[in-house]
């Protein structure tokens, strides 16, 4: 396994320290991205931007002037750069050094046989950099799609850089010997954007959860109060003020009462979409009904995923792909809200069952599902009845134990194909 040294981390859980493990871990060093330089200049060129105020507002009211225009062919140029220096993404200056480590290791262990995962893509540029070296078998294993990629920022993407990606992409496509992607319908894009390719290059292997890491939890507790809870980063279009809407409303309604709900956002949620949550939680009255919580060790963090009644999932603009922890939602039990339009997400939601499927925006739909759970709830602790869970059975096929079998099936038919053993 070949990363960056945790220098480079944003974040590091004390509780997953390096300790024994089955996988040999090699960690490189990386250039520092140039975004960095980027932000400095930037705050520095800010303070002296004193008509910045007035730039907008002229643009505002239509009157841009001479100046002004000069100013927006300067913001594209500006853009055109950044666009390409996020080409594929913000990691290319681990390039040089996985490569260079990655040569020392095919040599020196005799690995005749790869996995590239992305994103970042970067990971795939390496893979195909060694392909090109090396008479290595390579799968490239795509968690998202690369190009055209919905998730990437407007502000990141120019003619020039989308060019590259596409290109980027497609050498990968070609040169890997096999290429995994997470859902049948990334896979089957996939497939259409490149009809010329044989159908045995293509594979399907989901995401999946660890099922003993739920079998420890399930003991426990249970709060008083009909607990929604969202866990991961809200980045990208997610933004969680349709759901604080809709609680909002339900609270004025006398639908619930303040005392008996609580909303848990958990890890990097105090900003969606450039604004503060915090101002959000404000404007629909919900302060002492949500709570902020910054990421958590990931024990905790499952406890919390399965003493909740409800996981609220956002996976808007991902059509063809499934968020990694919509499968740990699944093991760990409760119901899902899932605020996402069609797609894959949607279609694994009505699979394996034990959800709702409300469109991103649509305030009302989430008032109305919340409040047929809120009820089933209140029945229960009446009855003294524990709510209905997911049982594991069901979800069997995503757990990691049986995506290993048929990821290590793969590779030996992949080696198999390419005269090497894997």
């Amino acid at each position: 396994m070949l990363t960056v040294q945790k220098k480079y981390y944003e974040q590091v859980d004390p509780a997953e320290a390096d300790g024994p493990t089955e996988a040999r871990v090699f960690r490189t060093r990386c250039l520092r991205h140039p975004r960095e330089l980027y932000v400095w200049a930037k705050a520095f060129f800010y303070k002296l931007a004193g008509r910045q105020r007035e730039v907008q507002e002229s643009v505002r009211r239509g009157v841009i002037s001479t100046r002004d225009r000069n100013l927006g062919r300067k913001a594209a140029a500006k853009r055109l750069v950044l666009s390409v220096l996020y080409t594929p993404d913000e990691y290319w200056g681990w390039l040089p050094f996985a490569v260079a480590r990655s040569i020392v290791i095919l040599r020196r262990y005799r690995i005749n046989t790869i996995i590239s995962t992305g994103p970042p893509f970067t990971a795939h540029l390496i893979g195909l950099t060694l392909k090109m070296l090396y008479p290595i078998s390579w799968v490239a294993d795509f968690r998202d799609p690369w190009s055209p990629n919905p998730q990437k920022p407007d502000e990141l993407q120019s003619r020039l850089s989308n060019w590259l990606d596409h290109r980027f992409e497609a050498a990968v496509v070609r040169r890997a010997d096999r290429v995994v992607c997470v859902t049948p319908a990334m896979t089957e894009a996939y497939r259409k954007r490149y009809p010329a390719l044989p159908a045995e290059k293509w594979a399907t292997i989901s995401n999946g959860f660890d099922a003993e890491e739920f079998r420890s939890l399930r003991a426990g507790g249970r709060p008083r109060e009909f607990t929604i809870s969202y866990l991961g980063s809200i980045e990208y279009s997610r933004n969680p003020e349709p759901l604080l809407k809709a609680m909002g409303e339900l609270l004025k309604e006398g639908a619930m009462a303040r005392e008996d709900v609580r909303i848990k956002l958990i890890g990097k949620c105090r900003y969606a979409v450039g604004l503060s949550v915090e101002s959000m939680i404000q404007e629909y009255g919900l302060e002492g009904v949500v709570q902020l919580i910054d990421r958590l060790p990931r024990p905790d963090a499952l406890r919390e995923m399965v003493e909740s009644d409800v996981l609220v999932l956002l996976a808007n603009d991902q059509p063809l792909q499934v968020p990694g922890k919509a499968y740990e939602y699944l093991a760990a039990g409760p119901a899902i809200l899932v605020l996402t339009g069609e797609g894959a997400t949607a279609d694994l939601i009505r699979k394996v069952g034990g959800g709702a499927i409300v469109g991103p925006a649509d305030a009302a739909g989430i008032k109305q599902v919340l409040k047929k759970w809120h009820g089933a709830f209140k029945s229960s602790l009446s009855s003294g009845a524990s709510q209905q869970r997911r049982p594991l059975g069901v979800i069997d096929e995503y757990e990691w134990q049986h995506l290993g079998a048929r990821y290590s099936a793969l590779l030996e038919d992949g080696g198999a194909k390419s005269g090497r053993s894997s």
